[in-house]
């Protein structure tokens, strides 16, 4: 999440000025832009930025990982349900679900807190470990189909 706003802010607070002379001019391929020397003003991205390295921000490294769920029967598995993240434990710095339906629609987040006391997802060294709660939200025909991806886990870490 941290990582997309950072993205949104350079998306709205840089401006690239239009030369009119060819990339090729310039020493780059066609829809690549140097900013190596920094900006000075703002620029204006119209399509995706792509930061495979992750987004430097205060000299900390961020990237985000997208983490399938995948099938999980909520109304009758109660049970703590174990994903592996394949990062270091020490490293992440935030985390959340995004829970479907069957219908696929609305998604919830699994969160101990508020009304609904749905459920919890905690981080482990090697794994996310979730649970939903009895009476809760997710404990119900909603939520009992299987061979479908219940949802996703987005992870921001530091790189």
């Amino acid at each position: 999440m941290i990582a997309i706003g950072i993205l949104a802010i350079i998306g709205v607070g840089v401006y690239a000025y239009n030369s009119g002379l060819s990339p090729s001019v310039m020493g780059h391929s066609a829809g690549e832009l140097d900013l190596s020397g920094g900006v000075n003003g703002n620029a204006v991205f119209n399509g995706p930025v792509t930061a495979n390295a992750g987004i430097n921000t205060s000299n900390i490294v961020l990237k985000t990982k997208v983490i399938e769920i995948g099938d999980w029967n909520m109304e009758i598995n109660r049970t703590s349900l174990f994903i592996t993240h394949g990062l270091t434990y020490s490293k992440i710095r935030s985390f959340t679900s995004a829970i479907r339906t069957d219908a696929s629609s609305p998604w919830q987040m699994l969160k101990e807190i508020g009304f609904d006391k749905s459920g919890v997802i905690t981080a482990g060294s090697t794994t996310f470990v979730m649970e939903r709660w009895d009476g809760g939200w997710f404990d119900s025909s909603n939520y009992d189909a299987t061979n479908y991806n219940r949802g996703w886990i987005t992870v921001t870490y530091e790189a």
